[in-house]
């Protein structure tokens, strides 16, 4: 088994060549990581969308939530961009 810790995690998306290399190796099955990890990763990721202050990056931060979490969640239309709360009001 290969536990991916919080520098696995990152870096794997980066296609960092050593990281790539382990994880392409390893089977799916036993490739791992830890709750710790994942609260790490989270948490880093509502941060960014915490100090998102533009509508694109606003979109973007929730995006890149969206696309860690990796389970189907409802997106947004092609509305314009406003506000945080604006944006935010939509997913009500």
């Amino acid at each position: 088994m290969f536990i991916l810790d919080t520098d696995h995690i990152s870096l794997f998306p980066r296609r960092d060549p050593h990281v790539t290399a382990r994880v392409l190796a390893t089977p799916a099955l036993e490739l791992a990581t830890t709750v710790i990890t994942v609260e790490e990763q989270v948490r880093g990721r509502l941060d960014r969308v915490r100090r998102a202050h533009s509508g694109t990056k606003v979109v973007r931060a929730y995006r890149r939530l969206l696309d860690h979490l990796g389970i189907p969640i409802l997106r947004r239309s092609s509305r314009p961009h406003g506000t945080r709360e604006k944006y935010r009001g939509d997913w009500a």
